[in-house]
């Protein structure tokens, strides 16, 4: 099994363009949120977040979604959008150190996305090589959340907002 299980054309278009349209573009963002929680915030590089852990579009629906297309019966710790401006990018990281802990990251930008944008995500796997992940809309990635990763950084030639939803999750 792949270390990183991929889930292209995740959300039907109706609601893929619900989940941009009606949350992500409200003025809910804020700044400063960094890959790893620490309080030596200056370490870290820093970009925006948006908690959705309230919004039941996220915690119930999509959440099922996820459920139903990993397999896996799950808890869900967190969710929230994560949203990257030309300079920022997270920084390697893992999201968790507990073995039953997960990550599904969907990438919520509405846009075709240019490979001159840069904004891969990478993961770093011991004892492998890194695995890279072109920033394609509408996909899911589903991973076991003790894989040190990060978010690259998008290039100069975008102008707009690198979103990813975060779901934190436990299988049980």
């Amino acid at each position: 099994m792949s270390l990183v299980q991929t889930y292209p054309n995740f959300l039907p278009p109706d609601l893929w363009d619900e989940v941009f349209f009606e949350y992500l573009t409200r003025p809910m963002w804020k700044w400063g949120h960094p890959s790893q929680d620490t309080h030596q915030l200056n370490m870290f590089p820093r970009y925006w977040k948006m908690e959705l852990s309230d919004e039941i579009l996220f915690s119930d629906t999509i959440f099922k979604m996820i459920e139903e297309a990993t397999g896996d019966k799950l808890k869900l710790r967190h969710v929230y959008a994560g949203g990257n401006t030309y300079g920022t990018s997270g920084d390697i990281h893992t999201d968790h150190d507990r073995d039953d802990a997960r990550t599904f990251l969907y990438h919520a930008s509405p846009d075709t996305w240019m490979p001159q944008w840069g904004g891969k995500t990478i993961w770093y796997p011991e004892s492998e090589k890194p695995i890279y992940h072109e920033f394609t809309p509408n996909c899911g990635l589903y991973f076991n959340s003790t894989i040190p990763h990060m978010g690259e950084p998008t290039t100069r030639y975008f102008e707009g907002l690198r979103i990813c939803l975060a779901f934190k999750l436990y299988v049980l």
